[in-house]
């Protein structure tokens, strides 16, 4: 198969893929009722143009009117102070098309949102210097082992395994420190943890 022709047929069948609309749908489209969905779940009014381009093999005009009307709708379903606390909460961008002055609620829970995200980044912070410290308490443990089965191997000189005795201390205290870091981004984590769920109880509440 021809590079060229691969190529044709890979965006053939992205184009399919991507459809919004099947054909049969575009003939029994519902304009205001499909602009009512598209808002509902959060697409802007650029989805439109994807619903053109998927029905115009049917030959079906998209009805702008009665798609506008049905997104002008589904927008008050959408843009509530909900929406903008849940996009603000996962580090999303804020809906353009929840116009503030119309719906003056969104940006309000948007705001609310961006601290708890602030803070999840933080407890995400946390969690990986963890499972660092968790890795290094594992790598120690095992050095820790191998070096006192070297300290209690009688078939090694006494000065090698003085060594090996010497370097299983330096280690354990090397462990000690790590596990006392690790119970203190433990208490941080937990701290975190019952913060956000602090912010997300107190949103709920209102």
């Amino acid at each position: 198969m021809s590079g060229r022709f691969l190529s044709a047929v890979l965006i053939l069948l992205g184009v399919s893929g991507c459809a919004t609309l099947s054909k049969e749908e575009c003939l029994v489209a519902n304009w205001r009722e499909i602009g009512f969905t598209d808002a509902s779940q959060g697409y802007t009014q650029a989805r439109v143009a994807e619903h053109r381009s998927a029905c115009a093999e049917a030959k079906v005009t998209v009805n702008l009117e009665e798609y506008n009307k049905g997104f002008d709708q589904g927008l008050k379903n959408y843009c509530t102070v909900n929406t903008g606390f849940d996009l603000g909460s996962k580090g999303a961008a804020y809906p353009d098309q929840c116009n503030e002055r119309t719906y003056p609620k969104v940006r309000a829970g948007f705001k609310e949102g961006q601290l708890v995200y602030s803070v999840q980044r933080e407890r995400n912070e946390v969690e990986r210097q963890l499972q660092d410290k968790r890795e290094q308490s594992k790598a120690l443990t095992e050095q820790i082992t191998q070096n006192r089965s070297r300290a209690d191997n009688k078939a090694l000189s006494s000065s090698e395994r003085s060594k090996a005795e010497k370097t299983v201390s330096a280690l354990q205290r090397t462990a000690a420190d790590l596990f006392r870091e690790t119970g203190e981004l433990e208490q941080k984590a937990r701290s975190l943890d019952s913060k956000i769920n602090q912010m997300r109880a107190s949103f709920q509440q209102r």
